[in-house]
C-alpha cells in the first residue's frame, strides 16, 4: 500500500465529499455500504487492498457480488453517465484472504469486505473514474444460489494510476453569458462560470469571482473546491452562505449579482488547481455599465409619443387659429360697416 504525502491526502479527503451528495453510506433497499466514495493512487504491478462494511437490514442473508462500472461526466453539473465498458477490470472481491464470487451477509449484521486493486504493469498511465457495484439476493436456504429480485448499492471509486506528486491538470475558465456590456440597474443578473480542464489527471478547483467598481471591491464569491475530472469541464459553484433543509451548505452554480447597481464595472474570474499557486491560474475578465435601461427605454417611448401626438395635431392647431384670426377679421370688419 502507498504512503500518501500530506498534500495528497487533503486532495484524497476533499475528493472523497465530491461525487455523491449523500453524507456517510449510501442506501438501496435493506442493504448499504460505506464509504460512498474513495480515492486511490497506485502503480502498475502493485496491489491495494480497500475496506468496505456492508451492512444488511433485511430479516433474511443476503449473496453478495461485486461488479463494476466506468464513468465519466457527461453535462456541466459533474454527474456521472456510466459507460457500457469496464476501462479498468482490475479488481475483485476478497474472502479471508482469497478471491471469491459472492459472500453471504447474514441478516441484521453489518460485515467488513475487502475489494482488492491490482492493476498489472503496462496499464495505461491516467485517471479511471469507476463505480463498484455490490449487488445483492436473498440467499435461499438450499444451495445458497442467490435468487428473488436483487439490489445495487454503489460506492465511487477514483483509481490514479500515478505515484508522482506533479500537478498534471490543466485549467482554464470561461464566462457562460454574455451580457453585451450592459446590465439593468433594477433587473436580475447573474452568472455562471465554466471550469475546463485539459488535463490527464482531476484535480479540485480553488478560486474566486470579484466584482469591483473602480478600485473598490462590491461583492466577492470563492469556488466551492469541487473535482474536475481529466479532460473534462463542469460549472463552478458558490455559496451564499445560507443552509438548506438537511443542514448542508446550498451551493449553486449561478453567481447573483448585487441589485441596483449603477455604473462601470469589471467582473473578474480566477482558477487554479489546488497545487498551484494563485498567480499560475487562469483569468477571464468582462467589463459592463449597469444603468436603469428599462426606466431609459420608458421614458424614450414617451417623448417619442409626445413628439408623434404632437405633430399630428400641429396642422389642426394651425387651421383652429387661422379659422379664429379669420373670425376676428369678419367681426372687425362688420363693426367699421
Amino acid at each position: 500500500m502507498s504512503i500518501l504525502s500530506r498534500g495528497q491526502k487533503q486532495i484524497i479527503v476533499w475528493m472523497c465529499a465530491w461525487f455523491l451528495t449523500a453524507v456517510g453510506a449510501v442506501q438501496a433497499v435493506d442493504l448499504t455500504v460505506s464509504p460512498a466514495q474513495n480515492y486511490i493512487q497506485i502503480d502498475g504491478g502493485e496491489e491495494q487492498i480497500l475496506d468496505y462494511i456492508l451492512s444488511n437490514e433485511d430479516v433474511d442473508d443476503l449473496q453478495v457480488s461485486l461488479s463494476a462500472m466506468s464513468f465519466a461526466t457527461g453535462d456541466l453539473d459533474g454527474k456521472p453517465i456510466l459507460s457500457a465498458r469496464l476501462d479498468f477490470p482490475y479488481l475483485s472481491l476478497l474472502s479471508a484472504g482469497e478471491t471469491v464470487d459472492t459472500i453471504t451477509l447474514a441478516a441484521g449484521s453489518s460485515q467488513t469486505v475487502q475489494v482488492k486493486v491490482a492493476p498489472p504493469l503496462g496499464t495505461p498511465v491516467k485517471e479511471y473514474p469507476l463505480v463498484l457495484l455490490f449487488e445483492a439476493r436473498v440467499a435461499t436456504p438450499d444451495d445458497q444460489v442467490g435468487s428473488g429480485v436483487g439490489m445495487q448499492v454503489g460506492s465511487n471509486l477514483i483509481v490514479r494510476l500515478d505515484h508522482s506528486n506533479e500537478d498534471k491538470s490543466d485549467l482554464s475558465i470561461a464566462l457562460v453569458d454574455n451580457w453585451h456590456g450592459l446590465v439593468d440597474t433594477f433587473g436580475r443578473t447573474s452568472q455562471q462560470v465554466l471550469v475546463r480542464n485539459r488535463g490527464s489527471f482531476g484535480t479540485l478547483i480553488n478560486g474566486e469571482v470579484t466584482l469591483r467598481r473602480g478600485q473598490q471591491e462590491v461583492a466577492h464569491w470563492d469556488f466551492y473546491p469541487d473535482l474536475v475530472l481529466g479532460e473534462s469541464e463542469r460549472l463552478a459553484r458558490v455559496s451564499d452562505g445560507s443552509i438548506d433543509g438537511n443542514g448542508n451548505i446550498s451551493l449553486s452554480s449561478s453567481l447573483d449579482l448585487p441589485p441596483f447597481l449603477l455604473g462601470h464595472y469589471t467582473l473578474e474570474a480566477r482558477v487554479h488547481s489546488i497545487k498551484a499557486s494563485r498567480d499560475m491560474g487562469s483569468t477571464v475578465t468582462v467589463s459592463f455599465i449597469a444603468l436603469p435601461y428599462w426606466l431609459l427605454t420608458l421614458l424614450v417611448v414617451i417623448a417619442v409619443l409626445v413628439i408623434i401626438t404632437a405633430k399630428v395635431s400641429r396642422p389642426k392647431t394651425k387651421k383652429q387659429q387661422l379659422q379664429k384670426r379669420l373670425a376676428q377679421m369678419k367681426r372687425q370688419k362688420e363693426f367699421f360697416e
